[in-house]
């Protein structure tokens, strides 16, 4: 018997990439692993690491996606931009993508 409540072969809908991580230090940045059971356990990042992945990977989903997720974000208690430049800056390029959004959500 299969631990899934739902056959794999039976989820048409699930949208799934698969992302290759050429410096596994960044692979954990803002990864947390939550046990779901079965010892099974399912990775899952942060709204902030998310939204750094998001807006430095924009020519993937469009600049307005990323813009308006940022602009949603930072409507949220407790956002701190400071915090999303600080993870940002651990992804080449994503800092200065990230300032450039800031500048123009804000």
């Amino acid at each position: 018997m299969s631990p899934f409540p739902v056959e794999p072969e039976r989820l048409h809908c699930v949208r799934l990439w698969i992302f290759t991580f050429s410096e596994q230090e960044t692979f954990a940045l803002g990864r947390e692993e939550l046990d779901v059971g079965h010892g099974l356990a399912l990775g899952l990042y942060s709204a902030e690491r998310s939204l750094v992945d998001l807006i430095r990977l924009r020519h993937r989903e469009g600049t307005d996606v990323a813009w308006d997720a940022l602009r949603r974000w930072l409507r949220r208690r407790g956002s701190k931009p400071a915090g999303l430049l600080k993870m940002a800056a651990h992804f080449h390029g994503a800092e200065r993508a990230l300032r450039h959004a800031l500048e123009i959500v804000l």
